[in-house]
């Protein structure tokens, strides 16, 4: 795979992760919709179908499976062949409770919920995908796993388009996919469809006839996804025409059962308005009652009055006795308010028969005395309902407010009086359409409205098989026409690939006899592009055939080393003269051997490894110096470029190799690397680096050493940068000397010695030689190169330096130690000139010790403990038992050191003479230490004979008090106790110790404070 490949691949992979994810959130917030009791995150929308639990667990593992890196692993498997079995069970409604374990019981909807109807072909579209992904995971299937994708994303797009069309809103028994559900699956879809990639599938090698069916495909795919939405915008434009049309046929019906109501209260209202019910002659009454229904024949006219006795009823002689009525809430309202009131459907107890009535108000001296009823029989309102023209299979009714029926447009009599089913009755709101499953168990759809004046409900019904029957005739069509199309695409694409598969297998026969150079077939195709592309075929063959020849004279007859080999075992297949000569063998000897037999051993492996970058894709040309071994041994040089020659799919076939001889180059190089390593070691041995210096473009340049130095990044840099590293006191020397080198009439050898600043702010000695290169004679005598070495001296200068001062010191410090050696000479030989020589010594002594241990520290001070171990040396063993020594790491100064060291061998001196140290129960403490600024060290001696003071002030004494106070500017304390003498200095700080050791000594303090 090459890399661009490699890229492509990554970026479907991650496309296809994507995908996957996307479609597990959907899952998850349908199942947190479930589960919080949000059913918009299930749905979508009010109104919308809700996902089931089941469909979600499918879409998640999906979707997992998907999002898992990898697309041959087994968990896919697993999944594809798991979620299209559970999507089966579910499509024929097992889902052995699944949902109910899923989602907590009281969310779940009932068996009957339309939410959980299987008829919108999910489930199947969810198999489909699952198949599609367990397939994707073998590379013989992945053209079939892409189709069984599509087939399942086209049918979420199917979904989708019932949203966009309406066509989801027209009926309610009928749920359409949930709209997460098809977005979800779409999503799945694409993303198995990204993770096989198709372009594999659709490269690979097929019959003409199977391309030109999917060009056929590819043109009829769109004209039939047009022909589909336009006809579902069709189909449902038709759908709410039918709507529209029940809703106008019972709002038609409601509004004649209207007028003839009011046409009777009119009547009931004229009749009441009588002047016999005002003079009470109810016989008169009766017989204007009669009157008034001698047109119509049917039903009858009652009198009522308040304790609901009937006074009048034209059915009965007047003067028969009459009985209560037994439809009393009807006439209590129209008693109550004063207006005319209408009854439901009624068993009237004198003629035994369904009736329905309406009463009015009699309204005498202000009040209503008497209420008018009229009566209809069943069949009053047949007539109304037969006078509407209904279209074959509708059906229309009439119920009162108890949803009984009151008149039907069929087998009225089979209905009258009997309740309204249930399913049919009306909703909330004054009208309306809605399905329902009428008795013979078929779906229907009914629109109905209710009359505000009677409260009766019209309604007007019709199977949905019906009414659905010019949709399904439509869709029908289109599937019909579809399927003409693509047999009508076949059978054309059949004939042109036969038509257009004879010309190219003619066009092939000529190929193949060009190829084994036999005469072109001058027979012409059907085809003028394959009539075109066979001429072309002969010019392009005969210049194939002069392009061979020449290649093989360049081949044979070249005085470079060319050789072609296998592929695969690196074997030679051709070589040339050339190459015989080069390596020693004959051409035989060569093609029976491997082009690592005769590579260096050295060299093998790399060879090996780089011929496989370039058979991957990731090297173009092997082009390398290597080495061979010749017949006779010999290790030859040569540059080797070799090409990959493939065939049309990129398999690689043999290599081309060209070889030239550079052995006499090789040597050449290696005697001048040789050199040049011989030089750079002299440079490494002697720290120098080498520079050059162009006069002409004034710009300098020098090796990495020089880099350093100069401390500049660049390998070029002008003049006047480097002018600008130099230091200011010595750029007008730097320059003039450089202009004195590069003088072309009387030039000089530069040897400078300056200073650079380099970016750190630090200060470098750097020395140069150089000498100029000049062309040209005379006046045009030029410099034209100056080239030099340069040398770091900055430590050479601070040896000097410190050279200069260490003579100073010395001469200071000698005269010095003269003085103090003068003093001890004069004070001893004025003290006891006896025995001044031993006395002498010992002091000279105790004073080497203290030089010793200065110069042992390059006179930058002594430690405490090294002087009081030093001056007690003579004591050493006692030291730990008798000789107790305490106090803090400190280190003196260098002339504090020589006062306290002699003043310590004098105190030592005396107690091994004459106090601690000379008995064997003495004991001697030495301590120091500061406080503050504050250095005080102590001698005391204890537990030794007893001691008097010196009866006069010797050398000794001298050098313990006088000598010590003035080299620290100090006190010193000597008492010569009875139990023993002791000793103690203090002084500031800052005289005594070494400036880093007063500062360690503070941070110490305040740390522990």
């Amino acid at each position: 795979m090459t890399p661009f490949a490699l890229v492509r691949s990554l970026k479907r992979q991650h496309a296809s992760q994507a995908a996957g994810l996307a479609a597990v959130t959907i899952a998850a917030a349908v199942f947190i919709g479930w589960w919080s009791g949000l059913p918009r995150l299930s749905s979508w929308g009010a109104g919308f179908a809700t996902v089931k639990p089941v469909t979600a667990l499918c879409l998640t593992v999906l979707g997992l499976a998907l999002v898992h890196p990898g697309k041959n692993s087994r968990f896919s498997l697993a999944v594809g062949l798991a979620v299209p079995a559970i999507a089966m069970f579910d499509l024929f409604g097992v889902d052995f409770g699944i949902n109910r374990w899923l989602v907590p019981r009281a969310e779940v909807p009932g068996p009957g919920a339309s939410s959980f109807e299987m008829i919108n072909g999910m489930p199947l579209a969810i198999a489909l995908a699952g198949g599609s992904l367990a397939l994707s995971r073998f590379e013989g299937h992945h053209l079939t796993a892409t189709v069984l994708a599509g087939l399942a994303g086209g049918m979420a797009v199917f979904a989708l388009l019932t949203y966009l069309t309406g066509i989801h809103a027209l009926y309610s028994s009928a749920t359409p996919p949930a709209l997460p559900t098809a977005i979800a699956l779409l999503c799945i879809a694409g993303a198995i469809v990204l993770r096989v990639g198709t372009m594999p599938a659709l490269l690979k090698a097929r019959p003409l006839w199977q391309l030109q069916v999917l060009l056929g495909c590819a043109i009829i795919a769109p004209l039939l996804l047009f022909g589909v939405y336009t006809g579902a915008r069709i189909a449902v434009a038709q759908l709410r025409l039918v709507q529209t049309d029940l809703m106008s046929e019972a709002r038609i019906l409601s509004a004649g059962v209207d007028r003839v109501i009011i046409g009777e209260i009119e009547r009931l209202q004229a009749l009441a308005a009588s002047p016999s019910l005002r003079q009470g002659d109810l016989a008169e009454f009766q017989r204007q009652a009669e009157a008034s229904l001698a047109l119509q024949q049917i039903g009858n006219i009652v009198l009522f009055d308040r304790n609901m006795q009937q006074l009048v009823n034209t059915f009965v002689p007047f003067g028969k006795p009459l009985p209560k009525t037994v439809v009393w809430k009807p006439i209590e309202r129209t008693f109550a308010t004063g207006r005319p009131q209408m009854t439901g459907l009624f068993m009237a107890p004198v003629v035994n028969q369904f009736m329905f009535g309406i009463t009015v108000p009699v309204e005498i001296d202000g009040e209503s005395r008497y209420v008018l009823g009229r009566s209809q029989g069943q069949h009053a309102l047949a007539r109304l309902v037969a006078a509407i023209e209904l279209p074959p299979g509708w059906l229309a009714v009439v119920a009162d407010a108890e949803h009984r029926i009151i008149a039907r447009s069929e087998r009225e009599d089979a209905f009258i009086g009997k309740e309204l089913p249930p399913t049919q009755w009306h909703r909330a709101g004054p009208a309306g359409v809605f399905e329902f499953v009428d008795s013979p168990a078929q779906p229907s759809l009914q629109a109905y409205a209710r009359s505000e004046l009677t409260g009766w409900e019209t309604a007007v019904w019709a199977p949905k098989a019906l009414l659905e029957a010019p949709a399904r005739a439509l869709w029908w069509t289109i599937a019909l026409t579809a399927l003409l199309a693509f047999l009508l695409v076949v059978a054309l694409a059949s004939w042109l690939g036969r038509l257009i598969a004879s010309s190219v297998s003619h066009a092939a026969r000529v190929a193949i006899a060009s190829g084994e150079s036999g005469s072109l077939l001058p027979h012409g195709t059907p085809i003028v592009e394959v009539n075109t592309l066979m001429a072309e075929l002969r010019e392009r063959t005969d210049s194939l055939r002069e392009s061979e020849a020449t290649f093989r004279a360049m081949f044979d007859f070249s005085s470079v080393a060319k050789v072609e080999s296998e592929y695969e075992t690196g074997r030679f297949l051709r070589a040339n003269a050339a190459m015989c000569k080069f390596v020693g063998y004959s051409e035989a000897e060569l093609l029976a051997r491997t082009a690592f037999d005769i590579t260096h051993p050295d060299e093998r492996e790399r060879d090996r490894a780089l011929l496989r970058r370039m058979v991957a894709g990731q090297l173009a040309v092997f082009d390398m110096e290597k080495r061979y071994i010749r017949k006779d041994g010999r290790v030859v040089w040569a540059r080797t470029t070799a090409n990959i020659i493939r065939d049309r799919s990129g398999r690689p076939l043999r290599y081309t190799v060209v070889i030239q001889d550079i052995n006499a180059r090789k040597h050449t190089e290696q005697d001048l690397l040789a050199s040049k390593d011989r030089l750079q070691l002299a440079f490494n041995v002697a720290q120098l680096g080498s520079y050059q210096y162009d006069p002409h473009r004034r710009v300098f340049s020098g090796d990495t050493r020089s880099q350093e130095i100069f401390d500049f990044p660049k390998d070029e840099a002008g003049i006047e940068e480097i002018m600008k590293l130099v230091h200011p006191d010595d750029v007008e020397m730097v320059q003039a000397n450089l202009e004195a080198a590069l003088d072309p009439v009387d030039p000089r050898r530069s040897a400078t010695e300056f200073r650079l600043l380099r970016r750190n702010g630090e200060v470098r000695w750097v020395e140069t030689l150089g000498l100029a290169y000049f062309e040209g004679a005379g006046d045009e005598r030029r410099a034209v190169s100056f080239v030099g070495t340069l040398q770091d001296i900055t430590e050479r200068k601070e040896c000097e330096e410190k050279e200069h001062l260490l003579m100073r010191e010395i001469n200071h410090r000698a005269k010095n130690m003269l003085s103090v050696v003068d003093a001890i000479a004069h004070q001893t030989a004025t003290k006891n000139p006896e025995d001044f020589v031993e006395r002498f010594s010992e002091r000279i002594q105790a004073l080497s010790a203290n030089q010793d241990l200065l110069v042992r520290n390059e006179w930058n001070g002594v430690e405490i403990e090294d002087l009081v171990c030093a001056q007690l040396a003579l004591f050493a063993d006692l030291i730990g038992s008798r000789i107790a020594v305490h106090g803090p790491k400190l280190r003196l100064k260098a002339a504090s050191a020589q006062a306290i060291g002699l003043a310590l061998h004098e105190l030592a001196t005396n107690a091994g003479k004459y106090g601690a140290l000379s008995m064997d129960m003495g004991r001697v403490g030495v301590r120091w230490g500061t406080d503050g600024d504050t250095f005080t060290m102590s001698w005391t001696e204890s537990n030794g004979p007893p001691v008097s003071a010196p009866k006069r002030r010797g050398f000794g004494t001298i050098v313990m008090q006088a000598m010590t106070e003035r080299s620290v500017d100090g006190a010193v304390d000597l008492d010569y106790a009875p139990s023993g003498v002791s000793w103690r200095l203090t002084c500031p700080a800052a005289n005594a110790l070494e400036p880093g050791e007063r500062e360690s000594n503070l941070s110490e303090r305040g740390k522990s404070n």
